[in-house]
């Protein structure tokens, strides 16, 4: 440190410090001791107080605990011996010796306590005693020992010098712990085994089994013989024995009933009768198997035909979908094409009328050819019937008087067929006749109709060409560009882009995100509230606004924004404000941030990203 003597004030003033304005100096509240220019230090002055703002540093070694820590340890002024706290209560404490315990140095004072143990003529109740190796002097009294005793000498020779086993004899299972065993070496249960194996068992009363029980040879003095009821024995299988014996007493029935039918008058069937039966039966049986294969078969058929219907409907279901499809577009397209088809309305009726015309025409030749076909088969009739009448008079003429010849009654018979046949043909000339005088009717009927239809197709194109007429004059023109809208605001309401409400009206002094301008009038801007920053980090973001404001309400570290900015944040402390990290900018001027609670600073924060490389700058400035 260099001296300030001989120096200029104006070269040496920045290393002197000085605390307050005014000339005031030292006061009671406290105060920033700061440097010639103005730079805050870490420390603060008043009459009573210094206040350290910084970190605090013994010989070079940082203190990292707070005050807060510094002001709970406890004074231990006073305290002798062993240290006890209890809810911050702090107490001195001295281990005392209990009955074959010794202590030395009790209180810790002149070293560690020492503690020994000295059990001579002590007597000691234990609930267990475990251990590899243990030597007794005099006699060992236990409720029972744990294991098998093998290891214990000195047994009295009343018990033979071991130790006894209670041993599992024939038809008796042991348990210890809930384990089969061959014996019991200290404690367990003793059961009779639920599987035994006995040579000949006796019994004086009854013999009840709870389950199965194999017998080679039983014997009783009584048996209930109409029940062969036995103890253990339920109601359902004494009713299981009845029905057997039921069943028993039909098929003896029906054995005396084929023999009395198939037999030879013995009442029994012999052997060949018997072989019939049995080659009938088995025809039958045979006979069934194949029917019930038949079935089968069937079901197997069914079952594929089944599928494969399925199987066709889904494709059905598919295809009819895949039209409705194609018919819609179809549709769409007819649709599209109904306008082109209305235009030529009118040529097709026009054409349409010719076509009547030329139709009923056709009708009026036809209906005067069926007159002139009625004209001409009058004629040829009568001309048949003229034929008939001379071949009549020719046969009367040939057949002569009878030699060989027809009689005058097969004659007669021969007019007579001939007479009707005439009046038959008569009557289809008249049916014929009638039929044309009927059609000529009906097709001056149709005729009259076509008139009528052909008037209203006529009328229907002249409603409908009017109709056109109008709806076009109704429609806007394509080259006019919506030109010749009634009403522009209204449209422009309608289609939700309405001037001032739905879209903004047009002003040159709009300013836009892509376009340079130059601002002829000056602007204000919101504060954003940023909340109260405790811990984590804290990463302005400009899309909140340029001008923001948090407060320090923990430790915590202030990031650098994600996008070019230039940002004036207003930091504030509370009582719970920590150290503001702000290690991850460029760099870092300006004063330091405390933590003291009401400090208030503005942190000037620039980004900017050149492509490659984000430089970032944050100044502090104190506002105390």
């Amino acid at each position: 440190m260099s001296k300030l003597t001989g120096n200029l004030i104006a070269n040496t003033y920045k290393q002197l410090l000085q605390v307050g304005s005014n000339n005031t100096g030292l006061t009671s509240t406290e105060q920033t001791v700061q440097d010639g220019s103005g730079e805050n230090s870490a420390l603060k002055l008043s009459k009573s107080a210094v206040d350290i703002n910084g970190t605090f540093k013994l010989n070079g070694v940082a203190i990292t605990t707070n005050a807060s820590a510094i002001n709970a340890i406890t004074d231990l002024t006073g305290i002798t011996g062993l240290v006890a706290v209890s809810s911050g209560d702090v107490y001195g404490r001295t281990l005392t010796a209990g009955t074959g315990i010794t202590i030395g140095n009790g209180d810790g004072t002149e070293g560690n306590p020492t503690i020994a143990v000295s059990l001579a003529d002590t007597t000691i109740n234990v609930a267990k005693v475990s251990a590899s190796a243990a030597t007794f002097n005099d006699t060992v009294s236990a409720g029972f020992f744990v294991g098998d005793g093998s290891g214990l000498v000195n047994v009295p020779s009343a018990e033979g010098g071991t130790v006894k086993f209670i041993e599992a004899g024939t038809g008796i299972k042991i348990t210890v712990d809930g384990a089969v065993s061959s014996n019991i070496p200290v404690s367990g249960t003793i059961l009779v085994s639920a599987d035994q194996n006995f040579g000949t068992v006796s019994v004086s009363t009854a013999f009840v089994a709870t389950g199965s029980a194999v017998f080679g040879t039983l014997s009783a003095t009584n048996i209930d013989a109409d029940e062969l009821l036995m103890a253990g024995v339920s109601a359902a299988n004494v009713t299981e024995v009845a029905a057997v014996s039921a069943l028993t007493k039909t098929n003896l029935d029906s054995i005396t009933s084929i023999n009395s039918i198939i037999g030879d008058g013995s009442n029994f069937a012999t052997s060949a009768e018997l072989a019939a039966v049995s080659s009938a039966l088995a025809t039958s049986i045979a006979t069934a198997n194949t029917r019930i294969t038949s079935v089968s078969d069937f079901a197997v058929a069914l079952s594929a035909t089944m599928a494969t219907s399925i199987g066709t409907a889904n494709t059905r279901i598919t295809s009819v979908s895949d039209y409705a499809v194609a018919l819609s577009a179809t549709l769409a397209a007819s649709i599209g094409t109904a306008n082109t088809r209305i235009t030529s309305v009118s040529d097709y009726v026009v054409a349409l009328s010719a076509t009547l015309a030329a139709s009923i025409g056709t009708a009026n030749t036809r209906i005067t050819s069926v007159s002139d076909y009625a004209v001409a088969l009058s004629a040829t009739l009568a001309t048949s019937i003229g034929n008939s009448n001379a071949a009549i008079t020719s046969i009367n003429a040939i057949l002569g008087d009878g030699s060989n010849f027809a009689t005058s009654a097969e004659l007669a018979t021969v007019s007579a067929a001939l007479a009707t046949s005439i009046a038959t043909a008569n009557t289809r000339i008249t049916s014929v006749s009638d039929f044309a005088v009927a059609l000529s009717a009906t097709m001056a009927t149709s005729i009259g109709t076509a008139n009528t239809r052909i008037t209203s197709v006529s009328d229907y194109a002249v409603a409908l060409s009017a109709t056109l007429a109008t709806s076009i004059g109704t429609r806007l023109a394509i080259a006019n560009n919506l030109s010749d809208l009634n009403n522009a605001g209204t449209a422009r309401t309608n289609l939700g882009v309405a001037i001032g409400s739905d879209v903004e009206a047009y002003d040159p002094d709009i300013l836009k995100a892509d376009t340079a301008d130059e601002l002829t009038a000056g602007f204000s801007a919101a504060a954003y509230n940023a909340g109260t920053q405790t811990t984590g980090t804290y990463t302005p973001d400009v899309d909140n606004g340029n001008f923001q404001y948090t407060i320090n309400g923990g430790a915590h570290t202030l990031g650098v924004p994600s996008k070019n900015c230039t940002m004036v944040i207003l930091y504030k402390n509370n009582a719970s404000a920590g150290t503001v990290t702000t290690s991850g900018y460029t760099k870092v001027d300006g004063d330091t941030i405390s933590t003291t609670d009401g400090d208030e600073f503005f942190f000037y924060i620039t980004r900017v990203n050149d492509g490659t490389t984000t430089f970032s700058m944050l100044t502090v400035k104190a506002l105390q």
